[in-house]
């Protein structure tokens, strides 16, 4: 059984230039994980693995996940905040958004890989060493798992939604 922490941010915690640092970094910072949606956070339950989306039989996450490095390769594509400086995270978030939004109907999913398996992971360097910039990849914080990660890889889950959402 997944050990689900449930956080609920206000609308206006949301909206403050400081939320990062306030309210996420306490969650994610020192973690490798992966993001997902309602919708995926109930198939991966349900079938007991993060699965890779290589034949693209689930919906993208991003506009350019059809050319993303990771999915191309059998991956699943994770956030590695393990040492990430702000600079870092703030880059990624202007890639791609790991926080709550309209789109993800203000809740997100966190799944930790549990620290046994970081050494499997597939860090940044090896996207910019093979491909460049050819393939879709988020610089200083993506990394990857080679091929789908079974539930028992995951510590908990972090469950972020928004509490006043009009």
């Amino acid at each position: 059984m997944l050990k689900l922490v449930e956080w609920g941010l206000s609308h206006k915690d949301r909206e403050e230039d400081t939320l990062l640092e306030k309210n996420v970094f306490p969650y994610l910072t020192g973690f490798v994980f992966h993001k997902t949606d309602q919708r995926g956070y109930e198939g991966i339950c349900k079938s007991g693995v993060i699965e890779n989306n290589q034949d693209a039989k689930f919906p993208f996450s991003y506009h350019s996940s059809n050319i993303s490095y990771g999915r191309d390769k059998g991956y699943v594509c994770l956030f590695d905040f393990r040492d990430a400086a702000l600079f870092e995270i703030n880059e990624t978030l202007l890639r791609y958004t790991f926080l709550p939004s309209f789109q993800d109907n203000y809740t997100v999913y966190y799944f930790h890989l549990k620290k046994a398996y970081y050494s499997e992971l597939i860090p940044v360097s090896a996207a910019r060493e093979e491909v460049g910039y050819n393939k879709m990849w988020i610089p200083y914080t993506e990394c990857w798992f080679p091929g789908d990660i079974p539930i028992e890889y995951i510590s908990h889950v972090t469950k972020v939604f928004v509490k006043d959402k009009n």
